[in-house]
């Protein structure tokens, strides 16, 4: 486990929502703001506004996902569309190939993991595809 990975967990023990914990996490990285990131990234948790839907985890993962490779012109930069789309659904299928789902209420259900086990994947598949880069 890395020590991103470990800070993570950390900060979902200490009481950060798991989105938070994943973002703020990797934020470093980012050259944001810890308190900005944290606000930024603070309704994701619990499945999007504690409603159970998306992972609040994966929220974050592509969240920063959009922070490192996303694009900012809308109409010229198609390169820059297609990688950020290409590295967030590879996380994604990762995900889920591993979790049976990006659902937070079917995630709770399952058991296999806890929710720090996938604050701590959402921040190992960051890091799988930042090495890639």
């Amino acid at each position: 486990m890395s020590e991103t990975e470990i800070k993570a967990r950390e900060l979902f023990a200490s009481g950060y929502n798991c989105a938070q914990a994943v973002f703020l996490a990797v934020c470093g990285d980012m050259d944001m703001e810890f308190d900005d990131a944290a606000r930024l990234v603070s309704a994701f948790g619990g499945g999007m506004g504690g409603t159970r839907n998306t992972c609040g985890a994966v929220s974050a993962m592509v969240l920063a996902a959009g922070h490192l490779w996303g694009y900012t012109n809308s109409k010229d930069d198609m390169a820059g569309r297609r990688k950020v789309y290409a590295k967030t659904k590879a996380m994604l299928d990762k995900f889920e190939a591993e979790n049976g789902s990006l659902i937070c209420r079917e995630l709770l259900l399952e058991n296999r993991k806890t929710c720090a086990d996938k604050v701590a994947e959402c921040v190992r598949l960051l890091q799988e595809a930042i090495a890639v880069e």
